[in-house]
């Protein structure tokens, strides 16, 4: 479930319901579109009980990281997956609750601080810190763990209201006291009063042409109809994307977005797609070609079931040397999907790749810890895929998935 809280809209002051996932936002009263610039991730704040409040002691928030994704784990055995959606505390602190279990999820939230003279905690551990400790207790496929890794659909954090009375620190949402010191304040330190100016908003145009720019709530590209350009937004600015299509789109076709990722390893391991194939032991006969063929990484550029995902991600990386390239163009058409995977998290799923594709697990798989793999190139495109029942594929690499599974994945 993801974590929403309203908002002003930045045109008109209209309420605009905000998910931590939203990149694009249309505001229901004005029209206008704007992007979504969280500084760092989105921050979400659980209500002060009624009555709860100065008179009863000052309210002050300490800081719980949420992570929401799917972990892989990576053992001779094959690639094991499970779905993470924790809250876990993000300060080195006694006598706290080590999670907000449900509450997230089933209270009203708010972008600010309920209270108007609280004050907001940093965290003090990093959240990538948590994370791991996270993914080390994924689900294992039942030998020694060669490889973990985290594809999150969002990072966000969630803070937790307290107050200090009559030497207690007491929880501001139930009113239950907690064992933790009343001098925790004092010990944990740094605070950010009330932590304002972290969520800002940017005008949806195109910073080539000035066009309006095209994109669904969730998707962390933006497109320029007028001048062709794709964007990806952040608060250091906009940073242009490589977009093209491979083939064209039938009437009635489906553009999906994959991300193509030009890799390269530091020993020299893979350098090329004959040295990829090598690497996994895969029975496709290296020809010629291939010792010359660059190495690119495909996969979705879209949230999909893990194994669905790996699936994909397999056939079309081991289908580029048959795939025609595309001829530089975006294509606009009605079968557009929009990528609401980014290219970061995409690259991060190559070593899970490997051992799910390996032809010989119990030799690939070790090797794992010691490659080191780094982006030489990125490129969004879009293939064309045609329904055949309910399923949508790709004529060139036999990729193919469920409609209906996307539908799922991408309400809303």
């Amino acid at each position: 479930m993801r974590l929403s809280a309203t908002h002003a809209c930045p045109q008109c002051g209209g309420q605009v319901e905000l998910h931590e996932t939203s990149r694009m936002i249309q505001c229901g009263f004005c029209g206008v579109k704007n992007l979504v610039i969280p500084r760092g991730c989105f921050r979400f704040f659980l209500p002060v009980r009624q009555g709860v409040g100065e008179r009863r002691g000052p309210v002050f928030y300490v800081p719980y990281f949420r992570f929401r994704g799917t972990v892989f784990s990576c053992d001779t055995n094959g690639v094991k997956h499970g779905v993470v959606d924790v809250t876990r505390l993000g300060l080195e602190a006694s006598g706290l609750p080590p999670s907000l279990g449900m509450r997230p999820q089933a209270m009203p939230l708010s972008f600010t601080p309920f209270d108007a003279s609280s004050s907001v905690v940093r965290p003090g551990v990093k959240a990538s810190r948590i994370l791991e400790a996270v993914v080390r207790v994924g689900p294992s496929p039942g030998g020694k763990v060669y490889h973990r890794s985290f594809i999150g659909e969002s990072v966000s954090l969630v803070y937790l209201p307290l107050r200090a009375k009559e030497g207690k620190i007491r929880d501001a949402v139930t009113d239950e006291s907690l064992s933790a010191q009343p001098d925790l304040l004092d010990s944990i330190g740094a605070v950010d009063g009330r932590d304002s100016g972290w969520l800002t908003f940017r005008p949806a145009i195109c910073p080539a042409c000035g066009w309006d720019l095209e994109g669904s709530g969730r998707s962390v590209v933006q497109f320029c109809r007028n001048c062709g350009s794709s964007w990806c937004s952040s608060a250091r600015g906009f940073t242009r994307v490589q977009a093209v299509v491979y083939g064209r789109a039938g009437e009635g076709d489906r553009l999906l977005p994959f991300w193509r990722i030009g890799i390269r390893e530091d020993s020299g391991v893979v350098e090329s797609f004959a040295d990829f194939l090598r690497l996994i032991r895969h029975p496709i006969v290296v020809l010629r070609d291939m010792e010359h063929m660059p190495f690119f990484l495909w996969t979705p550029a879209f949230q999909v079931k893990p194994k669905t995902f790996l699936r994909l991600a397999a056939t079309v990386t081991l289908a580029q040397g048959k795939m025609a390239p595309g001829n530089g163009e975006m294509e606009f058409s009605p079968g557009l999907q929009h990528p609401t995977l980014g290219s970061h998290e995409a690259f991060q799923c190559l070593k899970s790749l490997i051992a799910f594709i390996a032809a010989a697990r119990e030799e690939v798989v070790p090797l794992l810890p010691r490659l080191r793999f780094r982006k030489r190139s990125v490129e969004l495109v879009f293939l064309s895929f045609s329904r055949l029942g309910a399923d949508l594929v790709n004529g060139e690499t036999g990729a193919a998935v469920n409609e209906n599974l996307l539908r799922l994945f991408h309400a809303g």
